[in-house]
């Protein structure tokens, strides 16, 4: 960094080539091998410098009390009694939580691994897909029984594994969901008694002699069980074939009205195409009559040139 700032060794200050620097291995190693402390070693804010202890602290003190209890609960994994309300509880525990730092003390080659796979104060995001929480890997466990994006299987057992947050819309439509009635069933626990799941009820649904369907003759309005069906059309068949009668009716008079309009909207493309092609005559009569008056200006132009072109030769 410092070379790539001035441009110049640190040692002895001649000016430096990046492109033909190369790594000092033997200081690496020696640099390497001394010992230093976790870089989470302090978490105690008593032992920060006053502007992280401050900037800690107050943001600890914007929170809320129920901000802080879901993060003492989802976070580190404290249980937290029902009862428990004040602001001033929440702040003293989560302060004391933080008590004791990362005792960790190496060489400085095998801090970078320790931070990335050992210590329990670092900073890490969960490992759930969607959550965007970052807490400490101590914290990392008990969060994951909480967090609202951790992998979940469906409750009516039909195989799928998702997020808690989408477990609700998709047990809305899952098919092996269970505790389902046919619709053919009464309020009084009449009907159709079958109980299942929302598959099974939708399949059984379409044959059910106790769900109500509508007749499908042309203009009939009656609505049944599906077991009364058939006495209903052997019973209402005179009545089906007149209400036919007037559906046909119906429709032979939109057809007739249709090529009503159908000739008058044929009547007037021929009138419109009459007046098109007067109108065309019109316009090539026009620039017929322009062009002849051209060609005889034109005529005229060249005559007169001519003439006085004899006269100044005569003349000469």
């Amino acid at each position: 960094q410092n070379i790539g700032g001035n441009r110049s060794c640190p040692s002895c200050r001649f000016p430096t080539n990046v492109g033909k620097l190369v790594r000092c291995r033997p200081l690496e190693n020696l640099v390497g091998m001394l010992q230093t402390r976790c870089a989470n070693a302090v978490l105690d804010t008593s032992e920060l410098p006053a502007p992280a202890k401050r900037a800690k602290t107050e943001e600890h003190e914007k929170m809320t009390a129920a901000q802080l209890r879901k993060k003492l609960v989802q976070e580190h994994g404290l249980k937290i009694a029902p009862g428990a309300t004040r602001k001033e509880d929440f702040l003293a525990l989560l302060k004391q939580h933080h008590a004791s730092g990362c005792g960790w003390v190496g060489a400085i080659s095998g801090l970078s691994s320790h931070l990335a796979a050992d210590c329990m104060l670092e900073t890490v995001p969960c490992s759930n897909a969607g959550c965007s929480a970052t807490l400490q890997r101590r914290d990392l466990e008990n969060h994951g029984m909480y967090c609202d994006f951790r992998q979940v299987p469906c409750r009516f057992s039909c195989g799928a594994t998702l997020a808690l947050v989408s477990r609700t819309s998709h047990e809305s439509k899952c098919m092996k969901a269970t505790g389902f009635f046919c619709s053919g069933t009464t309020s009084h626990g009449g009907g159709c008694k079958l109980t299942g799941t929302r598959e099974e009820m939708l399949k059984h649904q379409e044959t059910c002699p106790d769900i109500k369907i509508a007749c499908d003759s042309p203009g009939c309005t009656t609505t049944c069980k599906r077991s009364a069906m058939r006495a209903h059309m052997e019973e209402a068949c005179e009545t089906h074939v007149e209400a036919a009668k007037e559906v046909v009716g119906t429709y032979q008079k939109e057809v007739e009205g249709l090529r009503k309009k159908n000739a008058e909207q044929k009547k007037k493309i021929m009138e419109l195409s009459a007046t098109l092609a007067t109108r065309n005559f019109t316009i090539s009569s026009h620039n017929a009559a322009i062009n002849r008056i051209s060609n005889q200006l034109e005529q005229a132009r060249d005559e007169g040139f001519g003439g006085s072109d004899d006269e100044s030769e005569s003349d000469y």
